[in-house]
């Protein structure tokens, strides 16, 4: 099984009552993707997720390019 899991905002949802940065909901998000389907992943594979995510959050990391939706 392969998992997707990304940013929704602006692009399944609106933001309208959300904090400005996500980064807190990173960690409760992937553990409730992992308990939810019962995928196997380490805690490795989840901090370096978190990682990853934290590095496109413009709000922690300023960027240059705006990436479309």
């Amino acid at each position: 099984m392969k998992v997707v899991v990304f940013d929704l905002g602006g692009t399944l949802m609106q933001y309208v009552g959300m904090p400005y940065s996500w980064e807190d909901f990173y960690y409760k998000g992937f553990e409730e993707i992992i308990r939810k389907f019962r995928y196997p992943v380490s805690q490795e594979v989840v901090e370096k997720s978190v990682q990853m995510l934290k590095e496109f959050n413009p709000r922690i990391h300023y960027r240059e390019i705006e990436y479309s939706a």
